[in-house]
């Protein structure tokens, strides 16, 4: 995988705490991983708000489609 260089800022209590906790060796994986990690979370949030505002559009087409049938629906049942 072609890799690029990218500078970040860390403010110093995160950037302490990444390294006491995190070997020189592994700070690039364990940064990826992270990263990859909360934009994946990222991702699902937003196809989250996207199913839910798929499903408040299909609920009023379905009410709308219950409103024009449901006189039809009314009329079956006075003939049986």
């Amino acid at each position: 995988m072609a890799t690029r260089t990218l500078t970040v800022d860390l403010d110093a209590e995160l950037a302490e705490r990444l390294e006491r906790s995190v070997p020189p060796p592994e700070r690039n994986a364990f940064v990826q991983r992270a990263l990859r990690e909360q934009l994946d979370a990222l991702g699902r949030g937003q196809l989250q708000a996207e199913m839910e505002e798929c499903a408040r559009e299909m609920f009023d087409e379905i009410l709308t489609l219950e409103k024009e049938f449901h006189p039809l629906e009314e009329e079956l049942h006075r003939r049986a």
